[in-house]
Formats: C-alpha cells, sequence, structure tokens
C-alpha cells in the first residue's frame, strides 16, 4: 500500500459526561469514569485510523515544548506512527475540553495556543510529499501552504472543512479550492445535503465530496 502524507492538529482532549444540555449550575459533580484525557486531534485521529487500516503514513503536526509532548510521542509510538516529522514548534501543545451527554451531542472547546500562527518547515513537508501518493491535509493554518505545492506536485489532495455554511467561508475557502476529495458535515448546510454537494462541485471542482450526516447518513450518487 503506498504511503499517505497526513498534516493535522495534535492536541491533548480531555473529555467530561454531562446528564446533558444545558448544564445546570452545581459546585461539584462526580461523574466516575465520566472523564477522560487522551492525545486526539483531527490529524492524529486520521493518521491513526490510516495506520490501523494498514497504511503507512507520514504524519506531520506541530507540538509544544511541554510536558504534553511526553505524553504525544509515546502515544505515537504505540500506535506504530512515525513521530519524527511531528515537530515541537511552539511553547504549549493544544488542548481541548469536550462536553457530551447521552444522547451524542457535544460542545467542543478547543484552545489552539498559537499554533495558527506558525508554519511548517518546507524541506521537511517536500521530504514527505515525495514519498507519499496522496496528501491529507487538515484544515489547520499550517496545512494551507502545502495545498497549492502537493496539486502542483501531482499529489490528491483530501481534506475535511468539518461545519460549513458558505462556499465563500474565508477561512476555509482554499482548502475546498485544492482539494481533490471533500469532507465536510451537514450541520450548518443552508440546503439539503445533495444540492449542496452540487453546488460546492460546480464551484470548485472537487472530484469526489462527502457529507456526514451522524445518524441520518446514507450514501447517494
Amino acid at each position: 500500500m503506498e504511503r499517505i502524507l497526513v498534516s493535522g492538529l495534535t492536541n491533548i482532549e480531555i473529555t467530561l459526561q454531562v446528564e446533558g444540555f444545558p448544564i445546570p449550575y452545581s459546585p461539584v459533580r462526580y461523574p466516575f469514569f465520566g472523564v477522560n484525557s487522551t492525545v486526539s486531534g483531527v490529524g492524529y485521529n486520521i493518521a491513526t485510523a490510516l495506520t490501523t487500516l494498514g497504511a503507512p503514513v507520514a504524519f506531520l503536526s506541530i507540538i509544544g515544548r511541554d510536558w504534553a509532548a511526553r505524553a504525544v510521542m509515546e502515544a505515537l509510538a504505540a500506535a506504530g506512527i512515525d513521530g519524527r516529522r511531528v515537530i515541537q514548534g511552539i511553547a504549549h501543545t493544544p488542548q481541548s475540553v469536550i462536553l457530551y451527554d447521552r444522547e451524542g451531542r457535544r460542545a467542543i472547546n478547543l484552545d489552539l495556543k498559537d499554533i495558527q500562527d506558525q508554519t511548517y518547515p518546507t524541506d521537511q513537508f517536500a521530504a514527505a510529499l515525495g514519498e507519499c501518493a496522496l496528501a491529507v491535509l487538515c484544515n489547520v493554518n499550517f496545512s494551507r501552504p502545502m495545498l497549492r505545492e502537493a496539486r502542483r506536485a501531482g499529489k490528491p489532495v483530501a481534506t475535511d472543512v468539518h461545519t460549513i455554511s458558505d462556499l465563500d467561508d474565508a477561512y476555509n475557502r482554499d482548502f475546498m479550492q485544492h482539494a481533490n476529495i471533500l469532507f465536510m458535515s451537514h450541520e450548518r448546510l443552508p440546503c439539503p445535503p445533495e444540492q449542496w454537494a452540487g453546488r460546492v462541485q460546480q464551484r470548485y471542482g472537487n472530484d469526489i465530496v462527502v457529507i456526514g450526516m451522524g445518524a441520518e447518513g446514507r450514501c447517494s450518487r
């Protein structure tokens, strides 16, 4: 199987189970086995999933020069992911706190620290890209310069813009424009998903558009 480049966020994630939303105030709660901490992040999760499926991965990410870096590197090693291209380029690793209920609803609180101001080393990206057949470029800012370079090198690009409602979304437009394979959620779409997929392909010419719909998911052509 050919190698896949994955560039994306790695963070420390804390999850907290709640009874429901909105959350009534209480000075203290004891949700036994309802609080968990782990290494996560969109880039890390994709790299882990692909590795589990047997695909060799070149994983590019930026983490902090802090206590969390050791946890990240240990998690990568345990998952069988090469961590040589995960660089300690910021002071603090991003963190998230996710509240979720029994119905599957969630409230995500993501502290990116200063990662959106960082640039991934171009030489390391170029070396990794040359070894890979596909570039999965998550929509974090340090992946943005990689979009054009991957397409210029003739490598197909896959990305996920998550919740989106505007074809001209200022943050995600570059990712939508350069993606051969484009993923997104149905949660904020301004029209039915089939109609939205048509609009996206008409505007950006993506080869494949995938819209996740949770429990309502189905496959259509």
